[in-house]
């Protein structure tokens, strides 16, 4: 996961200690179906792995016992720490209709993977309501388009969109999920700490992902921020 996801990994780590291996969990099970999502080639073979995840979380949310390490930290997250087992069915549906669209496919289906994984840890983390649809769905299209731009960075290919348009949209959705998170509670701000990728990654457009080092030092910055504001500082935190 840590590999998959660094961003992610690292705001694990101010998370509560009790709910980090079911944050981790959540994580790595959606950069498995994000891999497979990645991998396939024909949509058929994705809906046969798809369908096998969707069975195994109705089975475990029916009591039945985990075949795999993997789901059986999924059931104890849903059993111990209110993880919704509809946030991981949404994720599985979600990747699911990726299969279908090709990578220039509407924002809203590229993004929404995203905002269900960001949704599914606020709510771990105790968050609900309103402000928290907003802010996730806003989250998911910046962190994605941030994403976009990393792995086209990293793997030295181009794509049909000038990356910087690409930032500029991830920098607009930001904002917009910087203003929904001043609705929401500051104990999901490990949740949302990934966001503090964005800007240092959108400004490094199209010339690499910036170090560790920047992106743990925003997240140090606004994790100090919730503590001395509270909850009307959890989206300016992340700017």
């Amino acid at each position: 996961m840590r590999a998959a996801d660094r961003p992610r990994y690292f705001a694990t780590l101010f998370a509560p200690a009790g709910s980090r291996p079911a944050l981790f969990a959540l994580y790595a099970f959606a950069a498995e179906l994000g891999r497979l999502a990645a991998r396939v080639r024909e949509p058929l073979l994705g809906e046969i792995r798809l369908q096998w995840w969707q069975d195994q979380l109705s089975a475990i949310g029916q009591g039945a016992a985990a075949p795999t390490p993997l789901l059986r930290e999924l059931a104890h997250a849903i059993g111990e720490h209110r993880l919704d087992p509809a946030a991981l069915q949404g994720i599985v549906a979600a990747r699911r209709l990726e299969l279908y669209h090709e990578p220039g496919a509407e924002e809203a289906i590229r993004d929404e993977p995203e905002a269900l994984l960001f949704r599914a840890a606020a709510g771990l983390l105790g968050a609900s309501g309103g402000p928290l649809a907003e802010a996730s769905s806003a989250a998911g299209g910046a962190y994605d388009k941030a994403r976009q731009l990393a792995r086209r960075a990293g793997s030295g290919t181009g794509g049909e969109s000038d990356p910087s348009i690409i930032a500029r949209a991830a920098l607009d959705d930001l904002e917009a999920a910087n203003r929904a998170l001043a609705g929401v509670a500051p104990d999901a701000l490990p949740a949302f700490l990934p966001l503090a990728a964005v800007r240092p990654i959108a400004a490094r457009a199209g010339s690499g992902p910036p170090g560790d080092f920047a992106i743990l030092a925003r997240m140090t910055a606004a994790a100090a921020t919730r503590r001395v504001g509270g909850r009307r500082r959890i989206g300016s935190a992340l700017r």
